[in-house]
């Protein structure tokens, strides 16, 4: 998934994903801290203050994925609603969308395929609406994977082509070979 933002708003991100990939024993203890730094920045800043609802929901996301690569897809949910709720707040539509294909992701995993095509198709208008092509193009293939599954090969079908379309406009030959294999 491709994010546009300055760096230093996303050293929690980038703090969570180095934490994670150093903690040989798995997971747990990443997912323990992230709750930890939630809880903390609860009680040290009971006021909202400048920049602490795009911390908060960083932390959120990046805890939501988290929890998905364990297994925890409830729990995954839920943080990733909370997100969601912060980021609409903040009118920031490029993290919404993240949400909402993550969000699409996990509903996909609990077999909830309704709620995961209307998560990817509000992620895709926000896309759209940004111009964010990759991201337009990569969640047109979530839609046809899930249309594959659940409706008609043709829609499935038309969503790949859309997706394929961009990647060639874009030159990005590792997406165009994904889509050509569905």
């Amino acid at each position: 998934w491709r994010r546009k933002g300055k760096p230093a708003f996303f050293c929690v991100g980038y703090f969570v994903g180095l934490v994670a990939i150093q903690s040989r024993t798995g997971y747990q203890e990443t997912i323990t801290v992230l709750y930890e730094v939630l809880d903390l920045i609860e009680k040290a800043y009971p006021k909202e203050e400048k920049g602490l609802p795009l911390i908060k929901g960083e932390v959120a996301i990046n805890l939501g994925v988290l929890l998905a690569r364990i297994n925890k897809i409830e729990d995954a949910i839920k943080i990733q609603q909370q997100a969601l709720v912060i980021f609409e707040q903040m009118g920031s539509d490029d993290i919404k969308a993240t949400c909402l294909n993550n969000l699409g992701d996990y509903y996909k995993e609990i077999y909830d395929l309704n709620l995961a095509l209307s998560s990817y198709k509000k992620a895709l208008t926000l896309c759209q609406t940004l111009d964010q092509r990759l991201n337009i193009a990569e969640i047109h293939n979530k839609i046809g994977e899930l249309l594959r599954e659940t409706r008609s090969a043709q829609e499935a079908l038309a969503n790949h082509q859309k997706a394929l379309d961009i990647y060639q406009t874009e030159d990005d030959k590792d997406s165009k070979a994904y889509t050509l294999d569905r």
